[in-house]
């Protein structure tokens, strides 16, 4: 099993980097949390049978398709982690790591409510092949492949630009969001009495040097405008450059329309200014009337 297949894509929720536990342990967690959340899916649905056995004929040994009512779950479980070339060694782990995400996705929902805010929980999808690196090259000393703090950063761009075709991404959101904490709010509120050492908070220097190595890793792509910096992984170099560079000509047309609209308001006003010249105070009341009733046609209290 497992063998000559693509690697696929597993999702798992931005707030399991969070966890407090070892890099490559939280990197098997997500693999779990993925595969089981699939399999949960397909067990609650009438296809599950179906799919089974419409995998099983084309894929899997004969001897897999034994006692096929037996356990939907398990099947659907081995199943999809065939398909992403993954291997399960023990259900009971997975379904262990799946629940302690499930949890913490549940904390994080209250957290969210507590103060204030009604965003769902953000999720990142990604390469099984990407974290299969990461775990074969975590070691911060190595710079052939990407390290946990590579890691992060991707998650946390990923996670900002969701289904964005491009956006602008600040620092300060790439570095909260490396820490699974996806709004500022929310890492105010839970970070509140713990120390920057604790939280391990990124630096820019860390933050520019992962930013640069999943650059020429092609991960996504990045264009400056002199104020912000705009990241898409949906877009080409090229095309996000011209983008960009759209977006800035027609912020230039905008203001250019603003300040012609202004100039033609100041040479109204003038001349609205020049022809009250000469009025008596009786001819300027009745103006004035007439002013205030087409105002309140807009529902509009005079001024």
């Amino acid at each position: 099993m497992g063998t000559n297949k693509k690697s696929g894509y597993v999702i798992f929720p931005l707030c399991a980097l969070t966890l407090n536990i070892k890099f490559k342990r939280l990197l098997d967690y997500l693999i779990h949390y993925a595969l089981v959340h699939l399999a949960t899916n397909y067990t609650l649905d009438e296809l599950g049978y179906q799919y089974v056995v419409n995998y099983e004929t084309k894929h899997l040994p004969e001897d897999f398709v034994e006692d096929i009512d037996s356990n939907i779950f398990e099947k659907c479980l081995f199943i999809e982690a065939d398909k992403r070339n993954v291997k399960i060694n023990s259900i009971k782990r997975a379904k262990l790591n799946y629940c302690v995400i499930k949890l913490q996705m549940e904390k994080f929902s209250k957290d969210i409510l507590k103060i204030g805010g009604n965003e769902n929980s953000v999720e990142i999808r990604l390469k099984v092949s990407v974290i299969e690196d990461v775990k074969n090259n975590n070691s911060k000393i190595k710079k052939e492949g990407l390290n946990e703090d590579d890691f992060r950063v991707l998650c946390a761009i990923y996670s900002a630009l969701g289904v964005d075709i491009y956006k602008p991404i600040y620092y300060d959101q790439i570095a909260r969001r490396a820490m699974g904490y996806q709004s500022k709010p929310l890492f105010d509120e839970l970070t509140k009495h713990r120390s920057q050492e604790i939280i391990g908070f990124m630096t820019i220097d860390v933050l520019r040097t992962s930013i640069k190595k999943l650059l020429i890793r092609n991960f996504f792509v990045r264009q400056y405008d002199g104020r912000r910096e705009y990241y898409s992984k949906k877009l080409s170099e090229k095309q996000l450059y011209r983008v960009v560079q759209i977006k800035l000509q027609k912020g230039k047309i905008k203001r250019k329309k603003e300040a012609l609209k202004n100039k033609k308001l100041k040479k109204d006003k003038m001349k609205f200014a020049k022809s009250l010249e000469g009025m008596d105070l009786k001819a300027i009341n009745d103006l004035e009337k007439n002013l205030n009733e087409e105002l309140n046609k807009y529902n509009i209290i005079s001024f």
